[in-house]
C-alpha cells in the first residue's frame, strides 16, 4: 500500500487530537478551529479565515466570495498537497 498521506507529529499533535476526541470535537467546531482561523487570518493579513472541510468546500466558498455564482467553472476532479 502507498498512503496518499502521512501525518507528522513532532509536537503536541497527538495531545491536542486526543483532546478533540475526548471532547467530541471531531467536526468543523471547535476551539482548535477557531484558533487554526484566527492564526491563518493574522498571517495572510486578513480580517477573517475560513477553515473548510474539504478542498471542494474551499474553491466553492471562494467561488461564492468572488460573486461568481453563475456559469461554468471547471476544476479538477481531485486535488491534493503533499
Amino acid at each position: 500500500m502507498i498512503p496518499v498521506y502521512e501525518p507528522i507529529f513532532n509536537g503536541n499533535e497527538k495531545k491536542y487530537l486526543q483532546e478533540c476526541i475526548d471532547k467530541g470535537q471531531v467536526s468543523s467546531a471547535g476551539k482548535f478551529v477557531k484558533k487554526f482561523e484566527e492564526k491563518f487570518a493574522k498571517w495572510a493579513n486578513a480580517q477573517y479565515a475560513i477553515a473548510t472541510s474539504s478542498g471542494t468546500s474551499a474553491l466553492e466558498t471562494a467561488l461564492w466570495a468572488s460573486g461568481i455564482s453563475k456559469g461554468l467553472v471547471i476544476l479538477p476532479v481531485s486535488t491534493i498537497l503533499i
